[in-house]
Order: C-alpha cells, then sequence, then structure tokens
C-alpha cells in the first residue's frame, strides 16, 4: 500500500553510563557500551555524543567540558551498519564553590569546598607562583561544606612567604587563585 516498513530493531543495546555529577569548567568522562556485539564488531561501531549544550564528538571514550552549571541530557547514539540504538544520561553540573581559605607559608594549604555536594576534584592541581603542579589522584572527593589541608611535604611544594596559590582545573586553567600573605606582626 506504498508505506515503507519500519526498520527492524538493532540486535544490540546501548549503554551510555550513569548519571554524573560535574564542576562546570572541568573535563567529564563518558565510555559508550553496547551489549549484543561481539568485540571485534564493537571497534567497528560508531559512538556519536550529543552532549545537550550544543557541542557533539565521536568515540567510545571521550570527555566533554561543560561551561556552565545545569541539567544536561547527554545522548550516545551507536550505530553499526543499517542499525542504531541510543540510550542517554543526565549530567548535573554545578558550581565549582572551591576556594584556598587559608595559606600558611612554610606549612600548609587549605582548600574549602563551598558547595552543597560531593565535588569531584580529580586532577585538579594547585601550583605556588611557577612550581611544578601538584594534581589529585583519581577518585578524590571534598564533601559539602568542608576543608582539606595539604602541608607542603604532601604538596612536594615549598609555601613561600610571598607570592600566588592556584587552584587549576585539570585542563591547566585556573579554577581560583590567590595571594599570600604576610601575617600581621603584634
Amino acid at each position: 500500500s506504498g508505506s515503507t516498513p519500519e526498520p527492524a530493531p538493532a540486535p544490540f543495546s546501548t549503554y551510555a553510563g550513569e548519571d554524573k555529577i560535574a564542576i562546570a569548567g572541568a573535563e567529564v568522562y563518558f565510555d559508550g557500551h553496547v551489549k549484543g556485539l561481539s568485540d571485534d564488531l564493537i571497534s567497528k561501531t560508531r559512538f556519536l555524543w550529543n552532549f545537550g549544550d550544543g557541542a557533539t564528538g565521536e568515540g567510545r571514550n571521550i570527555k566533554h567540558l561543560f561551561q556552565y552549571p545545569g541539567v544536561y541530557i547527554v545522548n550516545l547514539d551507536a550505530s553499526f551498519g543499517m542499525y542504531s540504538d541510543l540510550d542517554s544520561l543526565k549530567v548535573s553540573v554545578y558550581s565549582a564553590g572551591i576556594s584556598i581559605s587559608e595559606v600558611k607559608p612554610g606549612e600548609f594549604v587549605k582548600l574549602k569546598n563551598e558547595s552543597k555536594i560531593i565535588s569531584d576534584i580529580s586532577g585538579f592541581g594547585i601550583q605556588i607562583n611557577d612550581s611544578k603542579i601538584f594534581n589529585f589522584p583519581k577518585n578524590t572527593k571534598l564533601a559539602p561544606n568542608s576543608f582539606l589541608t595539604l602541608d607542603s611535604l604532601m604538596l612536594g611544594i615549598e609555601i613561600p612567604d610571598n607570592g600566588e596559590v592556584k587552584i587549576l582545573y585539570p585542563n591547566g586553567k585556573v579554577l581560583f587563585s590567590t595571594e599570600i600573605k604576610q601575617p600581621l606582626s603584634a
């Protein structure tokens, strides 16, 4: 009767991953999966991501940086030959809320998470003046409204009497900076 038959359902299912919480300005990692295809066919599968903020990307494992706070629906369209399957996840992006609350020369740098959420600072860095960068290891998280004190031994950086202390996003951009101030003498 002139109608086009519906395409057959894909012989595989796509999985975009669990919902995520992220910090604005920090990279978010995505790992797409398909179930129902052999490993050699998975390598021939096309993974197209739509990040819900106007940006797109291609690849099974991909990272994306959300510039602004908001809730984004991220779609993954996996295709193999004439078949395609779609899955999505939600990414809730919050303002960083991470700052330097205190610097004590020769001793420590104290960070504060001023937000109401757990902040994943994996890959973020601390730099003093032009020192080497201390990077937080994977799965480093700060509790809401909490402090983290890092001494010079942990940082592997001498904390001088003057200069600038920076918190860096994983991509090296500055999230927060402050000048080291001399304590007032009595």
